[in-house]
C-alpha cells in the first residue's frame, strides 16, 4: 500500500496539519492536498490554485508585536551563571571563614 505526504486544510482552505496517508485516502478526502506547504506563511491558505497568506498585514504586525523578546544568547546566559557562581563562592568562603573563627 502506497503512502504519500499531504496537508490537511479546513473548509476555508486554511492549513491544519501535515499527514501521511494512503493514496486511496488522499483520493477520497477533498480536504487533503499534496504537501508540504511552502515556507514563509504565518497562516497558510489554499485558494484553490496556490498557497497564499491567510492573514492581513495588520494581523501579521500584531503577531510580530505580541512575540516575546528574543531570549538572551548562550554567551550572555553563561556570563550570568558565572557571576552567580562567583557570588556563591564568595558567600561560601565568608561563611567558612566565619565558622572557623568560631562565629
Amino acid at each position: 500500500m502506497e503512502h504519500i505526504q499531504v496537508v490537511r486544510i479546513d473548509k476555508n482552505g486554511f492549513f491544519l496539519t501535515d499527514e501521511i496517508v494512503t493514496k486511496e485516502k488522499f483520493e477520497q478526502d477533498k480536504y487533503l492536498l499534496l504537501g508540504p506547504v511552502p515556507e514563509g506563511f504565518y497562516h497558510p491558505k489554499w485558494n484553490g490554485v496556490t498557497w497564499e497568506e491567510g492573514l492581513t498585514q495588520k494581523e501579521i504586525a500584531e503577531r510580530i508585536e505580541a512575540q516575546p523578546a528574543m531570549p538572551i544568547s548562550i554567551e550572555e546566559r553563561m556570563n550570568e551563571m558565572q557571576a552567580g557562581f562567583d557570588q556563591a563562592v564568595v558567600e561560601l568562603t565568608t561563611l567558612i571563614a566565619t565558622q572557623q573563627q568560631g562565629g
